[in-house]
């Protein structure tokens, strides 16, 4: 019986802090029409749209506007990062152009050049040397032949 003597006690002048009361004029809360998804939409879809519409303050609506960050904002993290790379844009990610003369450049091309017209020749004289090869051959054989019959 004693504890509940004690506790009534302390409740009774147990001390409370003041409490304030914030009063803005004009709750913002649910101001912005966005789509609503999944349960909540079917939780919430009851009919009371229209007195909702009644209680929206179109003045305050219009007076509204978001507040904007006078700095630049990095907010969350990305893939384990810590912060988020600050935006570039699309055409800062260009090629950067090469450092090379135009005539260097020239003169990588013209070698460039000259070394696949070497190549194809060399690749065109290897086909030959291997077709004179199988026609040689294939002479050879219609000539034993030949003379394999004339004996």
């Amino acid at each position: 019986m004693r504890a509940s003597s004690d506790a009534s006690a302390l409740d009774a002048g147990a001390y409370v802090p003041p409490q304030e009361v914030f009063k803005s004029g004009v709750d913002h809360r649910s101001i912005t029409k966005t789509v609503r998804h999944g349960k909540r939409k079917r939780d919430g879809d009851d009919g009371d749209d229209a007195d909702v519409d009644m209680n929206i303050d179109t003045e305050a609506l219009r007076a509204f506007k978001a507040p904007r960050a006078t700095y630049e904002v990095v907010v969350g993290s990305k893939s384990g990062r810590p912060w988020k790379q600050p935006a570039k844009r699309a055409s800062a990610l260009k090629r950067v152009p090469s450092s090379k003369t135009w005539d260097e450049r020239m003169a990588e091309k013209n070698a460039k050049k000259l070394f696949q017209d070497a190549k194809k020749r060399a690749k065109a004289e290897a086909g030959a040397r291997a077709k004179a090869e199988r026609d040689r051959r294939e002479a050879k054989k219609a000539q034993k032949e030949e003379n394999r019959r004339r004996t």
